[in-house]
């Protein structure tokens, strides 16, 4: 059956979820972050959580929702301990370095690799799982037979979402926060600009990022049949009372095997302000019809929620199935046994019973006492009992040893089973290399490559890889100069049914004087490497942390990128055991999107040119097709740094990367020379982005 694992951020809101059916809850701690913020627990809140959740055979997870940093590892290691300490299930982790490292710390613990980890094809589950990682879970944009392929090949469990919000871009490849508000959402904290009024002409006045909520409720029983181990609720920012509706809704159709009811839909819509609802991913029935614009909540929405809360502010859930023994002898003290689901035993002996009195007990009498158990987290499932005549006991004698009992027994089942702990060893600390970066570009087009630049020489030219299928006499210039390695970019997103594909183009470029590849999720490496290609790493690796350096070496990448949400002191510290770029000129990838945005605004697919969307400030975020219609949102300015290059010197980075987009040829050449010191082009529009 399903595991059914709901949000919790606050105490209410565990007991929302559990008084209502959830498997488990996902919890935050507060003290990992650096402000108090809704939606994370202190040590003994989440102390005393995890004890509830415990009692009531509930699972506890402890999410570490954030992309590490190399100053945030101790912490994290430090978290990770307190949540084992308090008796956590298991933590879900969003970073490879970090995943790597706790699972060092604690190899017998559970961990889980979180949807921003970008995996998205089998290949990068294995990858998860050689880690450490028991569980993955899948991002929302996979359908149907994706999902049953994996599920049937995968080594370890699967989980995906099954309620609450659809973001436009997949998880871990969306920077449009961070660059727009400046609260990344692969930092924890997002502002859901996604959400703000937008406009593909003069005026920003419709919702082309808006996506529908997603709700798998219909499709439970083909998920279970899958072989999908879990399926989350996501809520967290949500009402108690939300959560609650919600949980109870999708736990009864598990249980029941039975998809929810109209009344039940209509409370869903109801009870919060969604654009409505969608599967569309799951179904592949992708489009404009996924897309809707996000109502206000109103006080129709605030009597729903209300009305909600008595269900779990009321009595006990019994969830916890128990059996009763009884031994009931004339000289003897009353003993009575409980057993519970995990097999635990508890055992208490009474008072003796005495041989008069005005109601002679019987097995049947003993027996209804002991079901009585309205008021704790326990069913009776069963009595078995032998009971000498003659015999006589008051009700209430047995009623006291039987909530003796099962106080007993909630004491047993709170425990905190040990885990075995190692010592953290970082590695050597890399000393910066003091040479001077080379120079690498990339390109969006083929029509970007020309002589010229070619005779610039930058070290790499990264070239899309449908681009030199397309186009290869393009890179001739190149790999003719004698210094220019030609590396092919596969694609941010292949699923499995479209990595043969993949495989077959790049069978093509060895003809072309094209070795290696750069790869944007670890579900990319082995494709690339079972070929003969050289393999580096691109920026949505998302490599923040000397540890994911260290891993992507150990994968046998040539190089990485760093990320680009990093400051320049950040860069400047990690420890950099392969040899590492950044990006220091371009339009930023701010999003990677299954939806065409265009098509579904407009109903025309106009992906072949780069088109854009206007905000309400004026500003315009170019959109360009990518493999299989997927789009990329770029950033509205350029990042520019070509005054920098004394703090760019002092990083100890391998290479810097100009990445063009928008650009043409001449405009290539310009801005490679510029950073050459041999021109003075200045885009218009500019940005520091995150470095400073």
């Amino acid at each position: 059956m399903l595991e059914l694992s709901a949000p919790a951020g606050s105490p209410e809101a565990v007991r929302a979820a559990v008084q209502n059916g959830a498997d488990a809850v996902i919890l935050g701690f507060e003290a990992f972050y650096s402000a108090k913020s809704f939606g994370f627990f202190r040590d003994n809140e989440f102390s005393a959580a995890a004890e509830y959740c415990r009692i009531r055979g509930v699972k506890t997870y402890i999410a570490i929702d954030t992309l590490i940093t190399d100053d945030m590892l101790e912490d994290a290691i430090k978290l990770a301990d307190s949540a084992v300490l308090h008796g956590a299930d298991a933590i879900i982790v969003n970073d490879i370095g970090l995943l790597k490292t706790l699972k060092s710390v604690f190899p017998d613990f559970s961990f889980y690799a979180g949807v921003k980890m970008g995996i998205h094809n089998l290949k990068g589950i294995l990858h998860a799982a050689s880690f450490g990682a028991s569980r993955v879970i899948l991002p929302k944009e996979m359908k149907r037979d994706e999902i049953l392929s994996i599920c049937i090949r995968s080594p370890i469990d699967i989980e995906v979402y099954c309620h609450g919000p659809l973001c436009i871009s997949y998880s871990g490849q969306c920077y449009m926060s961070a660059f727009t508000g400046h609260r990344s959402c692969n930092l924890m904290f997002c502002d859901y600009p996604c959400k703000a009024s937008f406009g593909l002409g003069a005026k920003a006045d419709s919702n082309p990022l808006n996506l529908k909520e997603l709700s798998l409720g219909m499709h439970l029983s083909e998920l279970d049949k899958c072989g999908v181990r879990g399926v989350q609720i996501e809520a967290s920012s949500r009402r108690p009372e939300y959560i609650a509706m919600v949980t109870d809704i999708f736990s009864r159709s598990i249980k029941n095997k039975k998809p929810p009811n109209d009344h039940d839909m209509k409370l869903l819509v109801e009870s919060f302000p969604t654009p409505g609802f969608t599967d569309g991913y799951f179904t592949g029935n992708k489009g404009a019809h996924m897309f809707g614009k996000t109502r206000y909540e109103s006080k129709k929405h605030s009597t729903v929620l209300e009305s909600v809360k008595a269900f779990y502010m009321g009595e006990e859930r019994q969830r916890v199935p128990v059996n009763f023994y009884g031994l009931i002898q004339k000289g003897q003290p009353a003993k009575i046994a409980v057993q519970d689901d995990r097999n635990n035993t508890i055992k208490i002996s009474g008072p003796v019973p005495d041989e008069r009195g005005d109601r002679e007990l019987s097995s049947v009498s003993l027996q209804t006492q002991l079901y009585k158990t309205t008021g704790t987290p326990y069913y009776c499932t069963g009595v078995k009992s032998l009971v000498d005549k003659g015999l006589y006991m008051a009700t209430a004698e047995i009623s006291k040893m039987r909530n003796e009992l099962l106080h007993e027994l909630s004491l047993t089942r709170r425990a905190i089973p040990a885990q075995r702990k190692e010592t953290f060893h970082p590695g050597l600390k890399y000393i910066n290399r003091e040479k001077e970066p080379e120079l690498t570009v990339s390109v969006m087009r083929s029509d970007q490559l020309s002589p010229e630049l070619a005779g610039i020489k930058p070290q790499i030219i990264y070239v899309p890889l449908e681009e030199l299928t397309v186009a290869p006499a393009r890179i001739t210039s190149f790999w003719e100069n004698g210094k220019t390695i030609i590396c092919a970019v596969l694609p941010p997103i292949i699923h499995d049914d479209e990595e043969q594909s993949v495989s077959d183009n790049l069978k093509k470029l060895k003809d072309i004087h094209v070795e290696e590849v750069l790869v944007n999720s670890i579900g990319h490496i082995e494709t690339a490497k079972k070929l003969g290609f050289r393999i580096r790493g691109n920026y949505g690796l998302n490599a923040t942390n000397a540890q994911t350096l260290k891993a992507l070496k150990e994968m046998g990448l040539e190089s990485a990128t760093a990320s680009f949400e990093l400051k320049i002191s950040e860069i400047r510290e990690l420890s950099k055991c392969i040899d590492t770029e950044m990006i220091v000129y371009g339009r930023i990838p701010m999003m990677v999107t299954e939806n065409c945005i265009v098509k579904s605004a407009t109903g025309v697919c106009s992906c072949d040119n780069t088109s854009g969307i206007r905000d309400k400030r004026g500003s315009v975020y170019p959109i360009a097709k990518t493999w299989r219609c997927r789009n990329t949102v770029y950033s509205s300015k350029k990042i520019y740094l070509a005054d920098k290059q004394k703090d760019i010197n002092r990083l100890g980075l391998w290479a810097v990367r100009l990445m063009f987009t928008t650009e043409n040829a001449r405009e290539c050449v310009q801005v490679a020379q510029r950073y050459y010191k041999s021109a003075s082009y200045e885009p218009v529009s500019r940005t520091r982005g995150l470095y400073y």
